[in-house]
């Protein structure tokens, strides 16, 4: 039995104590055993033409290494594997000191879980570990008796760490194993408008509680350490061919900055959900779980972003976009799919949303390309955005929030007219011309599709060192999560004057070749990917967002 952890007030008594909450004895994975150093598999064999020296992260080998990962960082996160009773969900923080190649720190966490006596605890993390020659890419190891051994894999960029983690048993190898992107952050206040999109990761559906897809906002106000405030989600509901709407209220909640813990109750929700996690100054990162109201069972639980967003005014909807997603949920019998898609949207001033030139590239057709797709039925209030999206099968109904520079939000796919699938989204805008050359680009991500199993939780580093109008080519690595040693990969593409991007890995150390459908949004590339064997056969599929990381004209440790 998973029972909700505690009430609210108490929860926050115990937090301005300093208490950690008890919980889930037994299911921990700390282990005292000595720590154990993976050797990577050195650098990429050299450029014609490009030193490559050993480098500093920022494309001078003469200047000393920064210390990019020092700092408080926070992010929250969820289990790739395992997917069963023993899944979890995670919201951290981390106060990282960098001297030279070794990193120290300290940091909390809360986790919420399936299994066990209670469903949700807090605890203090503590934290080593150490930075390669590139003074870009760290080992760090997170320790707790609550949460056991996490050895995290990252490359920082500006502001964020992009990373995949293994959780070690007491046999060291890995039992567990996810991936997320840390942001850099100071401690923020909690008050003020947030917007968010996620899914559940589980469901109770023996109790009649099923796994929804929802685009939420929230209205927080603070008076001393207290928090309360109002809410609604549009939830995508299988069977229904519009969203439905839920208004809720926050009726408990508390900052002790920088943690921060909520209930949404009343109102139109079946039952309370509680969220834990830290605040930023412009993301509160958390996980939840939702609590059947007769047995106080854990229902379902996740993991999400809040994003401060505060009205606009239409105009602020207009212009090109791009987004890359997959469906979370699918109706029974019906595959699921990895989907690249871009749209102009033209906002009028009372409200309505036009739109053009809306492609969606649907990964899981044997030669992917884009298809075209009309806008309809568009409109923004507030921060709220709707549109359609109708191609000759699938139409895409979306319900986002807009934020500064990003729409974040759910979305329903019909198929022939009826429910196929609903997932989450974030659209950024998009790219004229790509500018990929002389800068490495980072990804963390599981992939969504495929023979692999458990899933394969994957970091791509790759590294563009040529590019003309129609070519490029560059080098890599890719690190599935377990693995001792890199895997080396070059990289040949193309480039349309649409601004479509291609990729093509290929390398010697096993993974095949993978092929990316890619599109630029300024920092960041979102695009879809098919994995082949060697013998040519379809082994995975996905979607992932690279970061870019540094500008560089080396790929090095």
């Amino acid at each position: 039995m998973r029972i909700r952890v505690i009430s609210m007030p108490l929860i926050a008594a115990l937090i301005v104590a300093g208490v950690v909450l008890t919980g889930c004895d037994g299911e921990g994975l700390f282990v005292a055993q000595e720590r154990r150093s993976f050797p990577d598999s050195g650098d990429q064999p050299p450029v014609p033409g490009i030193p490559t020296p050993p480098d500093n992260g920022n494309g001078d080998p003469s200047a000393p290494t920064p210390a990019v990962f020092g700092g408080v960082w926070m992010a929250a996160f969820g289990n790739d594997f395992p997917t069963d009773s023993g899944q979890r969900q995670y919201a951290a923080r981390l106060n990282l000191q960098q001297t030279g190649s070794s990193i120290t720190g300290s940091g909390r966490i809360w986790r919420v879980v399936r299994t066990g006596d209670v469903a949700a605890g807090e605890s203090n993390l503590t934290v080593s570990g150490s930075v390669d020659a590139s003074g870009r890419d760290a080992v760090i190891t997170t320790e707790s008796p609550r949460t056991g051994r996490m050895r995290w894999r990252m490359r920082a960029g500006s502001d964020v760490l992009i990373g995949i983690y293994e959780g070690l048993g007491s046999d060291n190898q890995m039992e567990r194993s996810g991936h997320a992107i840390w942001r850099r952050e100071n401690n923020g206040e909690g008050s003020g408008s947030w917007v968010a999109g996620f899914s559940d990761d589980f469901a109770d559906s023996a109790s009649g509680y099923l796994a929804r897809t929802r685009t939420a906002t929230i209205v927080v106000n603070r008076s001393g350490n207290s928090l309360s405030g109002i809410g609604s989600f549009d939830e995508q509901r299988p069977g229904r061919l519009e969203d439905r709407s839920l208004d809720f209220q926050i009726t408990r909640g508390l900052l002790d900055a920088p943690r921060i813990g909520f209930t949404f109750g009343s109102g139109d929700l079946r039952s309370d959900y509680d969220w834990y996690g830290y605040a930023g100054r412009n993301r509160i990162y958390t996980a939840y779980g939702q609590y059947d109201s007769n047995s106080s069972r854990l229902a379902r639980f996740g993991h999400t972003e809040w994003l401060r967003s505060e009205s606009s005014e239409p105009s602020a909807v207009s212009g090109r976009w791009v987004t890359a997603f997959s469906d979370t949920i699918t109706e029974d019998g019906l595959p699921g799919a990895d989907y690249l898609a871009v749209v102009n949207l033209s906002a009028q001033r009372n409200g309505p949303i036009t739109g053009s030139n809306g492609q969606v590239l649907d990964e899981a057709v044997s030669d992917p390309t884009y298809q075209s797709h009309s806008v309809s039925r568009g409109n923004i209030l507030g921060t709220r955005v709707v549109f359609d999206m109708t191609g000759n099968r699938n139409r895409f109904a979306w319900v986002l929030r807009l934020t500064n520079d990003t729409m974040v939000g759910s979305y329903q796919r019909l198929r022939d007219g009826s429910y196929a699938g609903s997932g989450t989204v974030e659209w950024r805008r998009l790219s004229n011309t790509p500018d990929l050359i002389g800068s490495t680009w980072a990804a963390a991500y599981v992939d969504t599709f495929g023979a692999f199993s458990p899933p394969a939780t994957q970091l791509a580093l790759v590294t563009i060192t040529n590019q003309s109008s129609t070519s490029l080519s560059g080098n890599g690595a890719l690190r599935y999560a377990g693995d001792t040693r890199r895997r080396l990969l070059s990289v040949n593409g193309s480039i349309r004057p649409n601004g479509e991007i291609t990729w093509t890995w290929t390398g010697p150390d096993g993974f095949g070749r993978r092929v990316w459908n890619l599109r630029q949004a300024g920092d960041y590339l979102y695009g879809t990917y098919t994995n082949f064997t060697a013998n040519g056969e379809l082994e995975a599929q996905g979607h992932a967002v690279f970061i870019r990381t540094v500008r560089t004209t080396t790929f090095t440790r």
